[in-house]
């Protein structure tokens, strides 16, 4: 960057570039955008209604599975059994 401030002479550009940033970074006091840590979020329930598809969905899926077991093998319940 010096070079693109070299029209304004060595000592000027260096300290448009270096000095004056470093002097203006040292007033401005840190701060962190994001706090530190997790923060996930909070939903009401949110166990018991995950809970609630997912037992749903088994549901459904086994009640599949008996209807194609049931459809290609009727015998399935005697040889389970």
């Amino acid at each position: 960057m010096l070079e693109e401030f070299s029209y304004l002479g060595a000592q000027r550009a260096y300290e448009v570039v270096v000095k004056n940033p470093n002097l203006i970074a040292d007033q401005v006091e840190h701060i962190e955008p994001v706090l530190s840590g997790s923060y996930p979020p909070s939903i009401e329930n949110s166990a018991r209604d995950l809970e609630t598809m997912c037992r749903a969905k088994a549901e459904e899926l086994n009640a599949k599975a008996n209807a194609m077991l049931d459809t290609y093998c009727p015998r399935a319940d005697a040889i389970f059994a």
